[in-house]
């Protein structure tokens, strides 16, 4: 849908598997983010965002979750350029 149509990457992950499982699997395999729906946020018409580098989480109401992964995707990519010129400035 709309993440992939905002050109990011999405991995839906439809197992028949315990939730705990699926959170194990994502992050062995190291998805920055997470986005979780449940009957829980469903309700409230928003997913749990799940932020892999600091384990912060937040709600983020469906039509603002395009936006919100855009800009947290931004901000990393500037924390990775701003670590990589620390490394280099120290050669």
């Amino acid at each position: 849908g709309e993440l992939r149509a905002a050109g990011l990457e999405v991995l839906f992950d439809d197992r028949i598997e315990s939730p705990g499982v699926k959170f194990n699997d994502a992050d062995l395999i190291g998805l920055p983010l997470r986005l979780t729906v449940s009957q829980r946020n469903h309700a409230q018409d928003a997913v749990e965002l799940r932020r892999r580098d600091n384990g912060a989480t937040e709600l983020v109401p469906r039509g603002e979750i395009v936006e919100r992964v855009q800009a947290l995707r931004a901000e990393a990519l500037a924390a990775l350029a701003e670590a990589a010129d620390r490394v280099n400035d120290g050669r």
